[in-house]
């Protein structure tokens, strides 16, 4: 078997289905709550208690959480909770001092809540749940017992909302979970109106003037029809059909032969994709690197050659989002090979039982042979070649393939997994206070990025994909004693104040602190206006540790090559500490931008604050016309086409920006990307669908935008803008 390098982006730990129940310890007598009645015949339904809150496992649907709630008050103030798990309790605590702690029966499918110190004002607890946009492909939800299907499309922000006391929905093969509550306000929205692909069950449970009390919610799961599936043997929906939709391995064969690749339009390019002559034009020397320039008055990637370079990158050159998670939901696939078919054994994800991609599977279904990541790669390479694209983007794996036909790539760097980490979500940052941290990232960077610091191939690194910085005012005070960061927090403080009377005055804690040696193990809720002016100096303090250290043991093992950024998202890109830190010690810096409308002054405020070159790190538009999700949804091929073309002429028209990465080269699996367990990604993200068939009018458009790229980027064409209301508010 082929051994193919692992890719960072889905190194994660892999989601287990059927998970040890916890049994609680605490009496729920008289507490309101309901029998559990499990009818599932395909693997145990199980209910626990997690760190976010109280987490359902069913066979086919996947996980989904009730979340530890948010406390709101009357005239529409919130407070969000730290909760801590221990001795099979979930204790939820809140800065006006409210506590609440859950347990969980799990053999009676019951959630018992016991709430105190419920602050004056205070209105009710607003739960959440969050389910997957794959469930308007057939499936249902209902309040109070009736039943209604899931707009496939995009409408109102509230499917419904209003009294009731259970809430159930229920996957297209009738799968279903019904959350019994005790009654009160609650709906499903669409979050798709704020441009975010899930619905969100919400429930308020309402004090009524209580200062402390029970309550509770019971989760009853339904099991679903059989001799039905939700994907056929092809990886396609089993339950839409769809123009093109291959149905034998005659057309697929028949597909795949009447591929022609076009010759690649535009200018000549240099060895690296660079635009060839530029160099000697805008006065650009070679260095043998990848490196940033000014030219004709803006900024711009060089190739090692010395001419212009205008990244236009795919990520995601890998099989890993193609895999999807059957072990435990055999039912829902029409067809799947066994485990030790000679014929299909190089579509099982290497070492991991029970996933499969039927990405490979078709492959091996046209070649007749076992899968080759080199031959694969090597097809790739021809069709970006030919489609424009001059370089990979994150979480590709790189080939002797792709070697061969001179693409360059980008990487991440490494993490040193032996130093204490932030959680931040569902992404972590190591601790830059940790001792040894910077011994850590010496000795990894010596053994893993010191080799290649003489590839002229390779353009530099990312530090890590959408960590969460703008978090850290409010986890780390969450933090206990045990946290470098947390002990360096509360040094800060103490310098600062010196009296523990002056802290609480400044903090006003729910309780106040006898000493500071109290508030490593406390949980500290910056609330007041002193308290977040703290927190910004400390996410200061954080920040330029962090990347002072990265960029000096970078530094140290690769002068070469750029660092390009944290691949931050708009909230992270918005936080002002986080940018102009990073803009103190990297070459780039770099976003992951999805969006309609490109917002320019936005993107301009970010050079601003940071004073680099900015790339589009990550970013893709997706249809739902065969099945699969969407982020940024569009409404067929067409238009994913048009928007390609708004989006990159757009920025490139931008002074500062010097790449856009579009994510990836294929759909992700119809039924969820791996690593994410039953409800992972399954979106229409990719340039090619998982029979290996290019969309022919996403192609058609983009290489119309390769091809005068240059132009646009130095003001000799203006850019392509879409005249679509979604589209056009562009700011000037």
């Amino acid at each position: 078997m082929q051994k193919i390098p692992a890719c960072r982006h889905c190194a994660a730990p892999v989601v287990v289905e059927n998970v040890t129940l916890m049994k609680t310890t605490r009496c729920l007598l008289a507490i309101l709550v309901l029998s559990l009645t499990v009818s599932v015949t395909r693997g145990a339904p199980a209910l626990r208690l997690v760190d976010k809150g109280v987490e359902l496992n069913t066979s086919g649907m996947g996980q989904f959480i009730l979340e530890t709630p948010e406390l709101r008050f009357s005239g529409g103030r919130g407070e969000k909770p730290a909760a801590t798990l221990a001795n099979d309790t979930l204790t939820v605590q809140y800065p006006s001092g409210l506590t609440l702690d859950c347990t969980v029966d799990a053999a009676a499918g019951r959630v018992a809540c016991h709430f105190t110190g419920a602050p004056a004002g205070a209105e009710a607890l607003r739960f959440l749940l969050y389910i997957p946009l794959k469930f308007n492909q057939g499936g249902k939800f209902a309040f109070d017992g009736q039943w209604r299907d899931i707009p496939p499309a995009k409408a109102a922000q509230f499917l419904h909302q209003g009294s009731a006391t259970t809430f159930s929905v229920a996957d297209p093969l009738g799968e279903s979970i019904t959350v019994a509550t005790p009654g009160g306000w609650q709906g499903l929205q669409d979050n798709r109106v704020f441009d975010w692909p899930v619905y969100v069950y919400v429930y308020h449970y309402n004090f009524m003037g209580k200062t402390e009390g029970w309550f509770g919610f019971t989760v009853k799961f339904g099991a679903g029809q059989t001799g039905k599936f939700l994907v056929d043997r092809f990886g396609q929906s089993a339950t839409k059909d769809f123009p093109g939709k291959i149905t034998g391995d005659a057309e697929l064969k028949a597909a795949a032969a009447a591929e022609q690749l076009p010759p690649r339009a535009g200018p000549a390019l240099d060895e690296y994709g660079g635009l060839a002559g530029s160099g000697a034009r805008y006065g650009l020397p070679p260095t043998g690197f990848f490196r940033v320039a000014k030219a004709a008055d803006r900024e711009v990637l060089v190739t090692p050659a010395g001419n212009v370079f205008f990244q236009l990158a795919v990520c995601g050159l890998n099989n890993c989002d193609d895999y999807t998670r059957t072990r435990g939901r055999e039912h829902i696939f029409e067809w799947l090979p066994a485990a030790d078919d000679e014929q299909y054994r190089t579509a099982w994800r290497p070492r991991d039982p029970g996933v499969f991609s039927f990405q490979i599977a078709n492959w091996i279904r046209l070649h007749g042979r076992p899968y080759s990541y080199e031959d694969w790669t090597a097809h790739a390479a021809a069709r970006l070649h030919a489609w424009g694209f001059n370089s990979l983007g994150a979480f590709s794996v790189y080939s002797n393939a792709l070697r061969r036909a001179h693409f360059p790539t980008v990487d991440i760097l490494p993490d040193a997994p032996a130093i204490p980490h932030i959680p931040l979500g569902p992404t972590r940052a190591p601790d830059p206070f940790a001792p040894g941290f910077a011994a850590a990232l010496d000795q990894l960077y010596a053994k893993e990025i010191a080799p290649r610091a003489g590839d002229p191939l390779l353009i530099g690194y990312f530090l890590g994909n959408e960590q969460a910085f703008e978090k850290i005012p409010t986890v780390v005070p969450a933090l206990r004693a045990d946290s470098p960061a947390k002990r360096e927090l509360v040094t800060m403080l103490r310098d600062k104040y010196t009296d523990i009377a002056k802290f609480n005055t400044a903090w006003q804690p729910a309780k106040p602190f006898a000493t500071f040696d109290e508030l490593p193990d406390a949980q500290l809720f910056p609330t007041t206006p002193a308290a977040t002016a703290d927190m910004r100096e400390y996410l200061v303090r954080f920040m330029d540790a962090y990347y002072a250290h990265i960029a000096r043991a970078f530094r140290k093992h690769d002068p070469n090559h750029l660092l390009l950024g944290s691949r931050w998202t708009p909230t992270t890109a918005k936080v002002e500490e986080v940018t102009r830190a990073a803009g103190r010690h990297l070459d780039l810096v770099s976003i992951n931008y999805y969006t309609h409308r490109v917002d320019l002054d936005f993107l301009r405020r970010i050079h601003e604050q940071t004073g680099k070159p900015l790339i589009l790190s990550e970013w893709y538009f997706a249809s739902g016309e065969r099945g699969l999700g969407g982020g940024r949804e569009v409404r067929d091929q067409r238009e994913r086409g048009l928007a390609y073309r708004n989006y990159v002429e757009q920025t490139a028209a931008l002074p500062f920006v010097v790449g856009a990465q579009w994510f990836i080269y294929t759909d992700q699996a119809l039924s969820g990307r791996f690593f994410e367990g039953f409800n992972g990604e399954g979106a229409n993200t990719g340039l090619v669908d998982v029979t290996d068939r290019p969309y022919a009018e996403l192609i058609t458009a983009l290489r119309q935008t390769h091809a005068r790229i240059y132009d646009v980027l130095f003001g000799q064409q203006p850019p392509f803008a879409y005249d679509d209301p979604r589209f056009n508010g562009l700011k000037k």
